[in-house]
């Protein structure tokens, strides 16, 4: 069933050959003896549908990768920073606001408005201070951090920057736009809500102490639609729950309370 929880193959077919001796009881002598978990019975109908929302929720995200991820804007060249040192940059984003790989797997990194508008004042506060000397200066603008230039330089500097920032604005524009009409963000976050809702459902059905065999097939029906679950639920929970090994040893107490 779980991986790395302790249980034996021999003890838990035991617990099912004594389970299918069991099941063959009248339901009527069962009931007499014992009733079930009320709990898992509350929990019975949540089971599938929790399972059937991660299901769609998945599967609506990934129909939304295939129809938007080509329609996402390539970024302009003008706008990627081969190698940054210091100074103001980004990571360039995917769809789904990851971070874009480039070559041997760096993050590529842009220059975007905001940048652009930090550069653009501090160039105007330089040169309003030099005036008209000759002498470079420094000034803290953006992608051309620690460099200095002369007063001409810097206003050839600044038109660069103002056009650089009209590419900019419309790739962002862009961008904002595709991720809206994919409403990835959306449906990122109705997968995350419904893995969230199984995780909730099957924990509470394995907290719960089953009774008869009606509440084992609960919990059966609840560690089935688990392994819908991500990968990195499954391997949380696994640290902290013996889920595989409460159910055999109540399978093993309820086939023996039948026999």
């Amino acid at each position: 069933m779980f991986e790395g929880h302790e249980i034996t193959r021999r003890s838990l077919l035991a617990g099912l050959a004594a389970a299918s001796a069991a099941v063959a009881v009248p339901a009527s002598a069962l009931a007499a003896h014992r009733v079930e978990n009320p709990l898992l019975l509350e929990m019975a109908g949540g089971i599938g549908l929790a399972a059937l929302e991660v299901a769609e929720a998945e599967a609506d995200l990934a129909a939304g990768y295939v129809e938007w991820e080509p329609r996402w804007p390539a970024i302009p060249e003008d706008l990627k920073l081969d190698y940054v040192s210091g100074g103001h940059y980004s990571e360039a984003k995917t769809l789904d606001g990851s971070n874009l790989q480039g070559e041997r797997g760096r993050n590529v990194m842009v220059v975007k408005t905001d940048h652009l508008n930090e550069g653009i004042a501090a160039i105007r506060k330089a040169l309003r201070r030099v005036r008209k000397s000759d002498n470079p200066f420094y000034a803290p603008a953006s992608y051309t951090f620690g460099i200095c230039l002369s007063a001409h330089e810097w206003t050839v500097e600044l038109e660069k920057y103002r056009d650089l920032r009209i590419v900019a604005e419309a790739h962002e524009a862009d961008q904002a736009a595709v991720r809206k009409a994919s409403r990835i963000v959306e449906r990122i976050a109705r997968v995350k809500t419904a893995r969230a809702g199984l995780e909730q459902v099957v924990g509470r059905t394995m907290g719960a102490r089953p009774e008869t065999v009606e509440g084992l097939i609960i919990q059966a029906q609840a560690m089935e639609a688990w392994q819908g679950a991500a990968d990195w639920q499954k391997a949380m929970r696994a640290m902290d729950t013996t889920w595989a090994g409460d159910f055999a040893a109540s399978l093993l107490r309820i086939a023996g309370a039948a026999a």
